[in-house]
């Protein structure tokens, strides 16, 4: 009699495993088991480095260095992680099979996992060629298309998703830095150019505003940092900023550019500053003026309120300082600040689209 009873419940307990296995399998829902197709849409279009050439309007194509573009699905079954390159996606699809219950696509190049994702620090990012530069996408919406797709005698709900590729961070590019002798009558016997870099920016993405002073400031043991030395600074090699004609960075071809990436705020626009490490007195070469010295790029076409867009590069290729620019105030008196006019190109990737379908 014990035997029966264990037997039919047995039986109970197969009717219930076909029920549930029947009902999953009927799809209409992203419960079932499915396949995932990714649609990849090809990009489009601390040192000195290549300036990137064009007008306004400029569109950058940004690629995978290392050819491959890395597409992750998360789900409850069937997460996995590829790399394709453009000849795996001919038909702009990669797909993932067996798949049930995905939550989240990701897609990304150049390291943007780590690297494009706000947490990175800005220090790491610089130096990177700007067709190479780190991008990163994810959706975590799910739209059912209408759409049906069969594929071994299964018909799948197809639904769809798009990731947006972003860059990080906005990148300007300085050329044509020159002195500029209005008058005839400099008042400089000795002046050297030694360097140019970037003040009032966060170290990452919406973090606070840093103030930066070249070279730091110590307190009065000089063991505690008060002000720290700018992250992006690039040396020059000491020389004299008086010589005609001189200009920086030296005409090249290809024409080369101090950069800098960086990520915007709204509430408060970089402050580019060149730093002049020895100056002296025209008629009296004994007499020194307060050193270092600094001039400073202060405000954009003129705009004190300019703002600056993530994923745009911009290019200021004529600096023209004269005397009264050059300054012994790090913090700049506004009056002598440096007006100057920045060209941009867009520098953006296409839309990745993403569709998966459920049985």
């Amino acid at each position: 009699m014990k035997i029966n009873k264990l037997f039919l419940l047995g039986l109970a307990g197969l009717a219930f495993t076909a029920c549930s296995s029947d009902e999953e399998n009927q799809g209409s829902n992203l419960s079932g088991n499915g396949v995932v197709e990714v649609r990849i849409v090809n990009p489009t279009t601390r040192t000195l480095s290549d300036a990137t050439s064009g007008d306004a309007g400029d569109q950058i194509t940004v690629v995978p260095a290392d050819g491959y573009y890395t597409v992750k699905l998360t789900a409850a079954t069937g997460s996995a992680t590829k790399q394709v390159t453009a000849d795996d996606i001919r038909d702009g699809v990669v797909k993932f099979w067996d798949v049930k219950g995905p939550t989240k696509v990701e897609v990304w190049i150049n390291d943007g996992d780590t690297k494009a994702t706000g947490t990175a620090s800005i220090e790491t990012l610089q130096g990177i060629a700007p067709e190479n530069y780190p991008a990163y996408g994810s959706s975590e919406a799910f739209n059912l298309t209408g759409k049906t797709e069969t594929n071994e005698g299964k018909t799948y709900e197809m639904y769809s998703a798009s990731v947006d590729l972003k860059i990080p961070v906005a990148r300007l590019e300085v050329s044509g830095i020159t002195h500029r002798d209005k008058d005839g009558n400099c008042s400089y016997g000795e002046l050297t150019i030694d360097g140019i870099y970037l003040d009032k920016i966060s170290l990452t993405d919406g973090g606070s505003i840093v103030d930066y002073c070249m070279p730091a400031i110590m307190d009065a043991d000089g063991q505690t940092v008060i002000t720290p030395a700018p992250v992006l600074w690039d040396q020059i090699a000491s020389a004299s900023f008086l010589t005609p004609g001189a200009v920086w960075p030296a005409v090249a071809e290809p024409a080369q550019c101090y950069n800098y990436y960086f990520y915007p705020n709204a509430n408060q626009i970089p402050v580019l500053k060149i730093y002049f490490a020895n100056a002296k007195h025209a008629n009296d070469p004994t007499q020194v003026y307060s050193e270092p010295r600094y001039a400073m790029i202060k405000s954009y076409n003129g705009d004190p309120n300019f703002k600056f867009e993530k994923g745009k590069i911009y290019r200021i290729t004529n600096v023209e300082l004269d005397d009264d620019n050059i300054i012994g105030d790090e913090e700049g008196n506004t009056l002598y600040g440096v007006n100057v006019t920045v060209t941009e190109a867009s520098w953006t990737i296409a839309d990745l689209s993403a569709e998966w379908v459920t049985m």
